[in-house]
């Protein structure tokens, strides 16, 4: 199992850095989008996993991805560069709402489906 804990781990590493990198060369540093996508989506994958009956194996598995895929710190450190300077204050509010409101949708979308 610790195995399949460590590969999933690295998957979603370079899975992060893949989105991270695609969202900056197609929409740029202004709003960060990589980890807007990578929070949200990982919140619906741990919604579906939250749903789904006794499967350790599968479970690790998706917790082991999205906690290499997701990114609170990430999170927090985008939102307070731009709350810092007046020109990006509104961006950074915007982007915690977004966050917030989208990874909490995302979660329940994904139980809801899962049962």
């Amino acid at each position: 199992m610790l195995g399949i804990f460590v590969l999933m781990s690295a998957v979603g590493a370079m899975c992060r850095f893949a989105v991270e990198r695609m969202s900056v060369q197609k929409w740029g540093e202004r709003f960060p989008w990589g980890t807007l996508t990578a929070n949200v989506f990982g919140s619906f994958l741990l919604g579906v996993s939250i749903g789904w009956p006794e499967r350790t194996t599968q479970l690790i598995a998706v917790q082991a991805f999205c906690g290499a895929f997701t990114t609170f710190g990430g999170f927090i450190g985008q939102s307070w560069s731009r709350l810092r300077h007046t020109e990006t204050n509104r961006v950074g509010w915007g982007y915690l709402l977004v966050t917030i409101i989208a990874s909490l949708g995302a979660a329940a979308l994904g139980m809801a489906l899962a049962d």
